[in-house]
C-alpha cells in the first residue's frame, strides 16, 4: 500500500482532477486492477477509489 499511496490519493482528489494524469498508464487501465479469490482465480474490478479519511480502505462509486 505504502507505494502506491500518492496514487489512491490522486484518484479521489476531487478538486483536482487532473492528478491521476502523471501516473502510469499501467496503473489507470482498469483492465489491470483484480482480486485474487481462494482458488487463485483472477476476477476484473475498476480501478478502486480508496478514501482514507475514515481510517478504513473503502471502495466506493465515483
Amino acid at each position: 500500500m505504502e507505494k502506491f499511496k500518492d496514487f489512491f490519493r490522486a484518484v479521489v482528489d476531487e478538486d483536482d482532477p487532473s492528478a491521476i494524469e502523471k501516473f502510469d498508464d499501467e496503473l489507470i487501465d482498469d483492465d489491470n486492477w483484480f482480486i485474487v479469490d481462494d482458488k487463485q482465480k483472477r476476477i476484473g474490478i475498476s480501478l478502486p477509489g480508496i478514501y482514507e479519511d475514515d481510517n478504513e480502505i473503502n471502495w466506493r462509486w465515483r
